[in-house]
Order: C-alpha cells, then sequence, then structure tokens
C-alpha cells in the first residue's frame, strides 16, 4: 500500500481533475468517490495460509532414513533383532511336523496297554539259569505207570526228579527216555525211588529233543507220584 503522502498528493491531482471537468455542485461527490476508488483499489490483502504441524521419524543412527506411511496412512513396522529363542506362554499349535520325529535321548512311555501284542523274534536274557520245565503230580493206582513228557531241544542240561509217597513201603521203577515212541526211543538212564524216602534224581547233558519220564508203581497200593524236570 503507498504511503500516506503520496496517498495524498494522487488524492489532490484527481481532485484537480475532477473540478476542472464537473460542475461544482457534483464535485464534493466525485470527489469523495474517486479518493475511496482509489485507495480501495491501492490496497493489498495478503491472507496467511494456516500452518501444518507435521513431524518426521528418523532411524537414530542415520537421520536421512526417514520412515514412511502406505497408502492407508498405516507405518510398517520391521522388527528383526527378534532372540534366537522366543518364551512362549499359552497354548501352541504346530501342525507342519513330519509324520516320523527323530528323538534324541530317553522317552518316557506310561501309557502302554497291560499285555503286548509281538512279531517276530523275542529274546529273553534274564530267565533264571534253571527253570522247571516239566511237572507232574498224580495218584498211580499199584500196576500202572506215571509220566512227564517235556520238549527238551532248548536245553543244554536237564535234571530229572521223582519221588513216591505211598504206604507199602516198597520201591518204584523210573526210567527216562529220549520220547514216548518204544520203536524210536533210547533209554537215557533209569533208577528207583522208594516209598516216603529215598527219591530218584540224575542229571542229562545235552538231552535231545524230547524225554520221556516212566515212573511204574509195584508198590502194592495207590501211590502219589511226582515228576519234574527242570532244564537250563
Amino acid at each position: 500500500m503507498p504511503d500516506g503522502q503520496s496517498v495524498g498528493q494522487e488524492g489532490d491531482h484527481v481532485m484537480h481533475l475532477v473540478t476542472g471537468l464537473v460542475p461544482r455542485s457534483a464535485q464534493l461527490r466525485y470527489v469523495i468517490v474517486a479518493i475511496l476508488a482509489f485507495v480501495l483499489g491501492s490496497a493489498t490483502v495478503v491472507e496467511a495460509a494456516p500452518a501444518i504441524a507435521s513431524f518426521h521419524l528418523a532411524d537414530g543412527t542415520d537421520p536421512t532414513r526417514l520412515a514412511a506411511v502406505d497408502a492407508n496412512g498405516n507405518q510398517q513396522v520391521n522388527v528383526n533383532n527378534f532372540p534366537t529363542t522366543q518364551a512362549v506362554s499359552g497354548t501352541v499349535s504346530v501342525g507342519n511336523l513330519p509324520a516320523t520325529q527323530a528323538v534324541s535321548g530317553t522317552v518316557s512311555v506310561s501309557n502302554l496297554p497291560a499285555t503286548q501284542a509281538v512279531t517276530g523274534t523275542v529274546n529273553v536274557g534274564n530267565q533264571p539259569s534253571t527253570s522247571v520245565i516239566g511237572l507232574s503230580d498224580t495218584n498211580v493206582a499199584d500196576g500202572s505207570i506215571g509220566t512227564l513228557s517235556v520238549p527238551t531241544s532248548q536245553y543244554g542240561q536237564v535234571r530229572v526228579g521223582v519221588a513216591v509217597a505211598c504206604t507199602a513201603g516198597q520201591s518204584i521203577t523210573v526210567f527216562v527216555s529220549s520220547d514216548g515212541n518204544s520203536a524210536t526211543s533210547f533209554l537215557l538212564g533209569q533208577g528207583q525211588a522208594k516209598c516216603n524216602a529215598d527219591e530218584y534224581f540224575e542229571v542229562f547233558e545235552m538231552p535231545g529233543v524230547h524225554m520221556f519220564v516212566q515212573a511204574f508203581n509195584y508198590t502194592g497200593g495207590t501211590a502219589r507220584i511226582i515228576i519234574v524236570a527242570m532244564g537250563r
């Protein structure tokens, strides 16, 4: 806008021009209008735009690296300094494990059924050194035979014992053979056992496939004959 002195001089000039061209009765009105028009036309109006507050998020180690937002106004954050192992609270569901898992260390399974189905060959190495493989406990009438038949192929040694309980006070005769077929068997051993006294006992090394024990009762009455075979 012109300063006060310039405005006044220009106004006087305008008034001088106006008074020379129009009658004096209308001069005052024209002068006022001319002055107002000049003043308003010479004024310059400046309106300041509203200030917009903004800030920038920069890298602490590199100020030139500024964070940006996407088209939706969202800030994207990438965190890559997590520790190798993460602590997890709650329930974790993993659905991409392989069908077969490799396990290192000791595994304890406590929900197996009481009876297990086994296929193939089972090797049991904690059997007792000597186990009972056959037992016969019967009352045998006079003139009859008490018998015991046992498989022996898996044993290197078989022990045979015969005891008799009777009232006649006599003995019984014991025969131990390779099997119960008289045509193919051969005698392994024989002996006697007395009623309520001495027992028959003998050890057989490498007894073969089968063993057949016979105890003949000739005591004159019924006798309880106990035959036992133990293998190792």
